[in-house]
């Protein structure tokens, strides 16, 4: 059945849609006998002068998730963190997982921008800067975890110090006497990987290592399995091999211990390990890892409660959230000392 429209109101009573416009708002002056043919015809067609706004406001309950990655620990606790909270709220949500891939994020972005979405929560994939920066400027947006550049961007950045927490865990194992140190990063065009590949040569200064280009234990793929058992098998096969490695998330991680696993490789009797970020039911391996702690609760807490302060004050300045890390010790580190 189409919608009535005020128009439909105006033909059916014999008036102007201007007169009709008055009747509902109660303003101005309409006389008795107009009056009367208007709100017989809005009976007559069961015309509901609230049914627009419903439908506008009721577009405007929906906040869009999008991260970059479903096999990541940290972006599946996100998710349900986030959809409790939007929930509770009494907003829906729509997830949109990329796989990395920034031809994805624009279709969620647009698909969201369509539906005229209350506000989007953004794990960018990157390549879509330009596009994040219009849409903030109509649409609430919170970033996890990665930034994007652009003077014109408005919106608050959540993440934990990337910097920081790589160069924590690599300091612990030169305190442990490692000196040969092979780290298998993801993808340093964004933030994230930028900013650990940071924290780790800032650590290996103190070896005398400054950056990646002069260090042949450095291995760099994606955020996934496959870069950490390629990244284990090129560190491996370098001579000598290093004492340690250093993973730069929870499945790179998993790829390095299953590639050693496969090859008969001790953790931490061959080699030491120790990743960036908490993984999936680490308490059922036989050796649990040495990791860098995220907390995805407080982090997809805290990006509700700022999204929603910016749905109600679109115009608050940008902010920027930076979680503190911790090691958390497990067995995959030894001493060499």
């Amino acid at each position: 059945m189409a919608e009535v429209t005020i128009r439909d109101i105006a033909r059916a009573a014999g008036v102007s849609a201007a007169t009709v416009s008055r009747v509902l708002n109660q303003k101005g002056n309409v006389a008795p006998q107009a009056q009367a043919r208007v709100h017989a015809a809005l009976q007559q067609l069961q015309y509901d002068p609230l049914a627009r706004q419903r439908q506008k406001a009721g577009r405007r309950m929906m906040i869009g998730l999008i991260v970059s990655d479903i096999s990541n620990n940290f972006n599946i606790q996100l998710i349900k963190v986030v959809g409790e909270r939007v929930r509770h709220k009494g907003y829906s949500l729509l997830v949109g997982v990329t796989d990395e891939d920034s031809a994805k994020e624009r279709e969620y972005l647009l698909l969201l921008q369509k539906r005229d979405a209350a506000g989007i929560i953004l794990n960018t994939a990157g390549g879509n800067d330009q596009l994040i920066s219009t849409i903030s400027h109509h649409t609430p947006l919170v970033l996890m975890n990665r930034k994007i550049t652009g003077a014109s961007l408005k919106c608050d950045f959540i993440d934990t110090d990337n910097v920081a927490g790589a160069e924590m865990m690599t300091r612990y194992l030169i305190s442990l006497g490692h000196t040969r140190i092979g780290v298998i990063n993801g993808n340093t065009g964004v933030s994230t990987g930028r900013e650990r590949s940071e924290g780790f040569f800032k650590a290996m200064r103190e070896l005398g290592i400054e950056n990646a280009q002069e260090y042949p234990l450095c291995y760099e793929g994606d955020y996934s399995e496959r870069t950490g058992l390629y990244g284990a098998r090129y560190l491996l096969e370098k001579d000598p091999r290093p004492t340690a490695m250093v993973a730069m998330n929870d499945l790179i991680m998993v790829g390095a211990m299953k590639f050693l696993l496969r090859h008969k490789i001790r953790v931490p009797g061959d080699v030491s390990l120790i990743g960036y970020g908490d993984v999936s039911n680490s308490e059922l391996f036989s050796v649990p890892p040495h990791h860098i702690t995220q907390n995805p609760v407080s982090s997809g807490e805290k990006a509700v409660n700022c999204l929603l302060e910016r749905i109600e004050a679109p115009n608050l300045r940008n902010r920027e959230i930076i979680f503190t890390s911790s090691l958390m010790e497990g067995g995959s580190v030894r001493p060499l000392l």
